[in-house]
């Protein structure tokens, strides 16, 4: 799993929040972020678009156009992590909310959820959703992570 950015930052209001994924290997694609106002938010898969399969070697160009990302209000670092897993996951035990487009994870879900994870499980990381006779189901996954700053325009 590796991830491009357009750029480290967004100026807020004009600049896209702008990615490319692509993996090794053929996955399910979930991208988390926690924006300046830290609230934690699940950006991809979403309302909008809900395919979120990458075949091996394949590049994922995030946000896609019907769903853009403006860098916004307050400024600063908007952290992204990126998992690619070989079965599709389920996020409700770590409190995942649906929204109109993105899905967010309330406060005392964080909270809640944090105080659940241990050095080998997080619920963030959800669970595999595998059929039950499926021989090889595993947790297994890939994961990065970046950076994009927003800033106020210049001038």
């Amino acid at each position: 799993m590796h991830g491009t950015l357009r750029s480290t930052t967004a100026r807020i209001g004009k600049d896209p929040l702008q990615y490319r994924l692509s993996s090794t290997r053929v996955g399910y694609v979930y991208v988390f972020m926690v924006d300046p106002a830290n609230r934690y938010l699940m950006p991809f898969p979403n309302g909008v678009d809900r395919n979120n399969m990458i075949a091996a070697a394949q590049t994922l160009s995030l946000p896609r156009a019907s769903w853009p990302m403006l860098g916004g209000e307050p400024p600063g670092p908007n952290r992204f992590l990126v998992l690619v897993s070989p079965q599709p996951r389920d996020f409700s035990a770590s409190g995942l909310k649906p929204g109109a487009v993105f899905a967010s994870f309330p406060d005392d879900a964080q909270q809640e959820a944090a105080t659940r994870r241990t050095p080998q499980y997080s619920p963030f990381a959800g669970e595999p959703l595998c059929p039950p006779d499926a021989p090889d189901c595993t947790d297994a996954f890939g994961a990065t992570r970046f950076t994009i700053d927003a800033v106020r325009p210049a001038g």
